[in-house]
């Protein structure tokens, strides 16, 4: 009796254990899962096979996507140029950096920056890849119309000099 009455300890601590295991674990993949959901850049996660495992809100509104394509191939939803960056990022273990692509969205393009990484594992086995979309549409309107603004400034430059020139013979 004495031997059953230690199993049954056994049993409860364990299960006490494996409870106390889940709950953190669950606390751990909910903190993540809120962290992501803040972050203002798209973030894309994919197995080697190239299936999408995971995407934070931010990616699912600049590829105007629904959450059900989590768990369908990369191919099937998005352009070419993320198939690329997964493929180069799994195939060589590289990091893959500033990589620009246009989505056109009814006349209007929206440019977006593409950086991936290998996710990896403990033992540093490559376990699949991790995309980050930035939406950079506003800075690159920005540049133009400084470097627009940085030629008036120089036409206007030249013409006053111009117009010195001419009045003092």
């Amino acid at each position: 009796s004495s031997v059953l009455v230690f199993c049954l300890g056994a049993i409860w601590w364990l299960r006490r254990r494996y409870l106390s295991t889940h709950m953190s674990l669950r606390q751990v993949k909910m903190l993540a899962h809120d962290i992501l959901a803040s972050m203002d850049r798209g973030v894309i996660t994919t197995d080697r096979a190239g299936v999408i495992t995971s995407m934070n809100s931010a990616s699912l509104q600049l590829l105007e996507m629904d959450f059900d394509c989590v768990g369908r191939p990369l191919e099937s939803i998005s352009p070419c140029l993320l198939v690329k960056v997964h493929d180069d990022v799994v195939e060589s273990g590289m990091t893959v950096r500033d990589r620009n692509f246009n989505i056109d969205r009814a006349g209007h393009v929206l440019r977006l920056h593409v950086d991936g990484h290998a996710l990896k594992d403990t033992e540093g086995t490559t376990l699949g890849c991790v995309i980050h979309l930035r939406d950079v549409t506003e800075r690159i309107l920005l540049e133009d119309r400084m470097r627009r603004m940085e030629r008036f400034l120089s036409l206007a430059t030249l013409a006053s000099g111009l117009h010195h020139e001419i009045k003092n013979p």
